[in-house]
């Protein structure tokens, strides 16, 4: 659909035909017809004349969300609404909710039910087919999930990251708690399949539904937690990037041990840490001389756990103290900052097809391969243990993990 009078409308649309500057209403909106002339041309029919031509294209658009049935029928049959609903189909376009050419629009129901709920809000009841809500909208369930459920969060990086993810349901962001349904959630998950995301993305936007929904439930807002039902599965992508990196790779990246961002690959790959884990190290947690940090996310078994410091890596990491001009081992402490800057470098450099991901894949393989102690692999690594006995040493010694970690070896000919 058009938002701006200088672009030409989309063929099919409409057009407006100027009629001569000296008449009071010189522009003139055309629509096709479905059938055809004789002579093989097509019939064309006058919707009106206008004084000018942002009127001219206010005609054609509305008459297209008619005949495409786009427009509610009840805005239809209360034409004083209809320009107002032009205005939040262009908004809804401009934001990138909905396609701009109307032929396109495949999400008409569900844009439908923000409109009428926001009229709603502004004391104007539409009522179609379902009757407005007057629940809070996700967006509203949001801001108090972060206000009551979230606030206590000892890392506040977990809300901003939850945050983001929440801007990738925008398109329910406007209803009511109570009008959406898996038919409303699902086309989002698919979406994000078609664009290739990741599972842990995919994952992270369930997580936020289940918050809200989890407090709409509590507070008698909802009746079904739709979330638990969403179906999502990891790309071939995303399931070829978790391989380990290969022999040659690594040797590559110990060719380039001066360079900061290799440094930082082969820090991860040697201690076994999650990206996130790694991205949030702080200088305060890691104990040089003894060779171990302080670190961890995500569970239990993995957070502010010991991680011991492989030999060959030390330098590394000293390196990566005297460097920081903060209060972070490496980085920001931000892990889309180091994924958009350090590590993308160093991919680019050397060519590799591998994910931040793929070094905690490597470190289980090169672990395995040097015969390491199952429980130490898996303490090392910030994983519960399934053997009872093996979980009541949560604390395993510092000296064992550090003989444990020292066992993998290091590409021949360095």
């Amino acid at each position: 659909m058009k938002t701006s009078k200088r672009q030409r409308r989309p063929k099919g649309l409409g057009t407006i035909r100027m009629l001569g500057q000296n008449r009071a209403r010189p522009y003139q909106a055309i629509v096709e017809g479905t059938g055809s002339a004789i002579d093989g041309s097509r019939h064309r029919y006058t919707l009106g004349t206008f004084a000018t031509r942002e009127q001219a294209e206010k005609c054609l658009d509305i008459h297209f969300l008619k005949t495409l049935e786009i427009m509610p029928g009840i805005v239809i049959d209360k034409p004083k609404y209809e320009d107002q609903y032009l205005q939040f189909i262009q908004e809804m376009i401009q934001k990138g909710i909905v396609a701009s050419d109307p032929r396109d629009i495949d999400n008409a129901d569900i844009i439908n039910q923000i409109f009428l709920a926001r009229m709603a809000k502004d004391g104007i009841e539409l009522r179609d087919v379902k009757p407005i809500s007057t629940a809070p909208t996700l967006a509203e369930i949001w801001e108090r999930v972060k206000a009551t459920d979230l606030r206590n969060l000892q890392n506040p990086n977990t809300v901003r990251n939850y945050d983001t993810t929440f801007k990738h349901l925008q398109l329910i962001h406007h209803v009511p708690i109570d009008i959406i349904t898996l038919k409303d959630i699902q086309p989002i998950f698919d979406q994000q399949m078609r664009d290739h995301a990741s599972y842990a993305k995919m994952n992270r936007m369930r997580i936020v539904l289940n918050h809200c929904y989890k407090h709409a439930l509590k507070y008698d807002m909802a009746s079904t937690n739709y979330a638990q039902f969403v179906d999502f599965y990891e790309s071939r992508e995303e399931v070829e990037t978790r391989q380990p990196f290969d022999d040659d790779t690594i040797r590559q990246l110990w060719s380039l041990r001066d360079d900061p961002d290799a440094q930082a690959v082969l820090v991860m790959i040697y201690t076994g840490m999650r990206p996130g884990e790694f991205t949030t190290i702080k200088k305060d947690n890691v104990y040089l001389e003894e060779r171990y940090m302080i670190g961890g996310i995500k569970t239990a078994a993995g957070k502010d756990r010991i991680i011991p410091i492989h030999e060959s890596i030390v330098p590394f990491v000293a390196q990566m103290m005297q460097r920081s001009g903060n209060a972070w081992l490496f980085g920001s402490g931000s892990y889309q900052a180091y994924l958009r800057g350090s590590f993308m470098t160093i991919k680019d450099k050397i060519g590799f097809p591998y994910t931040p991901h793929s070094c905690r894949h490597t470190f289980a393989t090169l672990a395995k391969l040097a015969g390491m102690n199952e429980y130490a692999r898996k303490k090392i690594m910030g994983h519960s243990c399934k053997d009872l006995t093996d979980d009541v040493y949560t604390h395993a010694p510092i000296e064992y993990l550090k003989k444990q970690i020292n066992m993998i070896n290091l590409p021949d000919n360095l």
